[in-house]
């Protein structure tokens, strides 16, 4: 299904940036020690960065999820409304089958 697919992709790109961002966090821990190397403001643009992609993921992957929900859903409703049209079909059929049966026996009557 197109929307399990889609969110499969999501799902998996949320897991990388969740990977990339604790690598920055830790970078950026091992900065306020004094640790890391490179430019301050740098880094804190590619975190900011960062931090909109993840929040876009969120959002597409909540997303995704309530489709994947109201698919269900209207899957739901739309097999009950096969069942009962399968049923009502399957009920007019036994009544044609009697009627039919009815009419041989009074013409043979």
């Amino acid at each position: 299904m197109k929307v399990d697919k889609k969110y499969g992709e999501v799902n998996e790109l949320n897991k990388m940036l969740h990977s990339r961002n604790e690598a920055l966090h830790i970078k950026s821990a091992e900065k306020d020690r004094g640790i890391a190397s490179g430019s301050t403001s740098q880094t804190l643009g590619n975190e900011d960065g960062l931090q909109g992609v993840v929040s876009y993921l969120r959002r597409s992957k909540e997303i995704a999820e309530t489709e994947i929900s109201l698919l269900k859903q209207e899957k739901l409703r739309l097999q009950s409304q096969l069942e009962s049209a399968l049923k009502a079909a399957e009920s007019a059929q036994t009544s044609i089958h009697a009627e039919r049966a009815k009419s041989r026996a009074s013409l043979f009557t």
